[in-house]
């Protein structure tokens, strides 16, 4: 199971302002870039050790073969939608699977691709190398702004975990106090963890 990520979100889910004001660097400048930089590498952090998107972003998901039962897991929650489903077969033809033929639920965590009633998975032999594509949207819902006035409805704790961890990286890569940051950060972000991936 392959997971790549094709479209980059549009925001960060906090901006240089919020994070200046957490340090109390209101009105020092000299580190924004490297600020911004810290944002983005904890966004991508959290998402990885949470199993979620915290902005809205479109990923691609392989399969090696079509599951034993009747539904399968999507990776990173919250799950907005399926773009399509693709499969690959041993001659190399692709072929866009018709969406009448599964559900797609967004309500559990993680999302979920479900046969429709009646339904089976196609089945054609695949190809050896990553037969099934599945394209799909995950992530927060947003305000449906453009930057710079995008925002992300990420969950207040998230974003404080951001917050503290991008304080972390910089401001105490090596101070004692560090573990407390860290265990205040984790404890932020346990109950937001998805442990099937």
């Amino acid at each position: 199971m392959i997971a790549t990520r094709t479209s980059s979100p549009p925001a960060e889910p906090v901006t240089l302002d919020e994070i200046k004001d957490h340090l109390r660097m209101q009105d020092i400048n000299n580190f924004d870039s490297q600020l911004l930089g810290l944002i983005t590498a904890s966004r991508e952090w959290i998402e990885d050790c949470t199993g979620r998107a915290l902005v809205q972003q479109t990923w691609k998901y392989y399969l090696q073969d079509w599951p034993s039962g009747d539904e399968f897991e999507l990776p990173y929650s919250p799950l907005q939608s399926v773009t399509s489903i693709k499969y690959t077969n041993s001659a190399g033809t692709e072929t866009e699977w018709t969406n009448t033929y599964y559900e797609v639920d967004t309500d559990s965590e993680p999302g979920r691709v479900i046969l429709a009633h009646g339904k089976t998975w196609p089945s054609t032999t695949l190809h050896p190398k990553n037969p099934i594509e599945i394209e799909f949207v995950a992530g927060y819902d947003d305000d449906s702004g453009s930057p710079p006035d995008y925002t992300v409805n990420i969950p207040e704790a998230i974003k404080n975990a951001i917050k503290l961890d991008v304080e972390i990286r910089f401001e105490r890569p090596n101070d004692a106090y560090v573990k407390v940051l860290q265990d205040v950060r984790d404890s932020l972000l346990a109950p937001y963890r998805i442990w099937r991936f």
